[in-house]
């Protein structure tokens, strides 16, 4: 621009401040319209996600309820493994006799606590399953109205080339030295 053209802009300005207000008005108005569109565009998010926590909640309720269950069987194993293992040592002839049938009952009990592990773990990864599932749905769909707002412009950074700050400092306090 030369100063004859930035001198006729001023004198244009001050000859008709509403070209200002009026251009400040129209810009701002364009501005609110696009925040209100941002605004209406994330609220089917904000349900999807709603909704989608809400089904993730009943899931891992349902799963819990059926932990405990399961530790409750856990637990019944256990006592009645303990009270069978009680009434053998309580009627065995010798300590031969206890220690054999303590024996066969080890096996027993090794079956019974990877059939209680496998049980468990498959309780968790179907948990894990049903909880992910109801996030996955929701954090896919993406709002049709997101499309129609303008998206703010992002300015490319230019990479500066040559030393960066810190190698010219250093650069410079050698030179200094010398």
């Amino acid at each position: 621009m030369t100063m004859n053209t930035l001198t006729d802009f001023g004198r244009s300005l001050l000859a008709a401040p509403s070209l200002v207000a009026d251009t400040a008005m129209e810009r701002g108005r364009g501005a609110v319209l696009a925040g209100a569109r941002l605004l209406d565009a994330a609220r089917t998010p904000t349900h999807a996600l709603a909704e989608a926590g809400l089904r993730a909640q009943a899931a891992a309720g349902e799963s819990v309820a059926q932990l405990v269950r399961n530790n409750l069987r856990v637990i019944d194993g256990l006592l009645d493994e303990g009270v069978h293992r009680l009434e053998l040592a309580a009627q065995a002839d010798s300590l031969r006799t206890l220690f054999s049938e303590q024996l066969e009952l080890l096996a027993e009990t090794r079956e019974r606590m990877n059939a209680d592990a496998r049980r468990t773990l498959a309780l968790l990864s179907e948990a894990r399953v049903q909880i992910g599932s109801a996030f996955a749905g929701a954090l896919s769909r993406e709002p049709a109205a997101r499309d129609e707002a303008p998206r703010p412009a992002q300015r490319a950074r230019a990479k500066k080339s040559g030393p960066s700050k810190r190698t010219r400092k250093s650069a410079r306090a050698r030179r200094r030295t010398r």
